[in-house]
């Protein structure tokens, strides 16, 4: 997809592959707004990471969801290569993250 320019593809799937992982950790069949509270919720209840860490998290989880994931969801989008290089970084980091947090919540 990347070769080929097609970021607001990369960022549909990636977006996909989020919320996936966040309802494995949730337990749940939310979506969108309602999933982040959720995970977030299940982060603060975990009680590894320090609140504001979560906070901040929440906040760019929010955005992502918002403003990313729901613009390349709903309509093609033409995105240049350096926007689109780098919200699929920053959604990639994010996915990393949750399967971290879904193998902790499986194992243990």
């Amino acid at each position: 997809m990347l070769q080929s320019g097609l970021f607001d593809s990369a960022v549909r799937d990636l977006g996909a592959a989020l919320e996936s992982r966040m309802r494995v950790v949730t337990g749940t069949d939310d979506y969108g707004q309602r999933l982040v509270d959720r995970y977030v919720q299940s982060m603060l209840d975990g009680g590894t990471l320090l609140p504001a860490r979560v906070r901040s998290l929440r906040q760019e989880l929010r955005a992502l969801f918002k403003f990313v994931r729901n613009e390349s969801a709903h309509s093609l989008q033409d995105v240049p290569p350096a926007r689109g290089y780098a919200l699929i970084s920053r959604m990639c980091w994010h996915v990393r993250d949750v399967e971290l947090v879904a193998e902790a919540v499986s194992t243990g």
